[in-house]
């Protein structure tokens, strides 16, 4: 072989060896598994025949799955960390689109697909008659503090769902929210201090009266 064609050669050599993603290959550290669970509406109950969807920033789809009754969750494994668009949609349901940063080995994303109305199509008829003549939840601290120089709240947080509401705590103890029906948190804070946590319902009756929330010892 020539000198030319030697030196030809090397230069082939340093190109390859140079160029961006020559020889490269993903290492486990950077693929992570994303697990979506698709439920209906905000009751919490797996929903079937979603179809998952995961679009890199190109808006190219990088990796797909539907659930099932057999495999509620949607696995997508071996995804290259970094931000996405994440897709649920259904035929009978109105489409969820959010955007999601992958960084760690294992992602959980948990979404609610709601119909238009949301809720009213798929209830049981006891729980749709209450949710046509209640649209106000309504709850009532025990024995409020003695000093109330720090304000006091209420937040409600969806279990199975985005939602969250907050509410003022007026000086008789009583608060209140117009929520969609579902399972929520309630939390009840004074300054930076959590005073109370309990789950509930927003399905009450009128006989049921304002949820009854005791505060921790140091907030009284």
């Amino acid at each position: 072989m020539s000198r030319f064609a030697l030196g030809l050669l090397r230069v082939a050599v340093f190109l390859a060896l140079v160029s961006p993603g020559a020889g490269q290959k993903t290492s486990p550290s950077e693929l992570t598994d994303v697990y979506v669970y698709p439920i209906w509406g905000l009751g919490g109950d797996p929903f079937s025949g979603v179809k998952v969807e995961l679009f890199d920033s190109d808006s190219k789809l990088v990796a797909a799955g539907v659930s099932s009754s057999e495999q509620p969750v949607v696995m997508l494994r071996q995804i290259p960390i970094g931000s996405y668009n994440l897709r649920l949609s259904h035929p009978e349901m109105n489409s969820v689109t959010r955007a999601v940063r992958l960084f760690r080995s294992e992602h959980w994303f948990t979404e609610s697909l709601l119909s238009d109305p949301p809720e009213y199509a798929y209830l049981p008829p006891e729980e749709l008659a209450v949710s046509k003549s209640l649209g106000t939840f309504k709850g009532k601290v025990a024995s409020m503090p003695k000093n109330g120089k720090q304000p006091m709240w209420a937040r409600m947080m969806g279990i199975f769902s985005s939602v969250i509401l907050d509410s003022r705590i007026k000086p008789d103890g009583s608060f209140e929210f117009r929520i969609e029906p579902g399972l929520y948190v309630l939390v009840v804070a004074r300054g930076t201090t959590v005073c109370a946590i309990q789950q509930v319902h927003s399905f009450r009756t009128l006989k049921e009266g304002p949820v009854r929330v005791i505060l921790s010892s140091a907030c009284r």
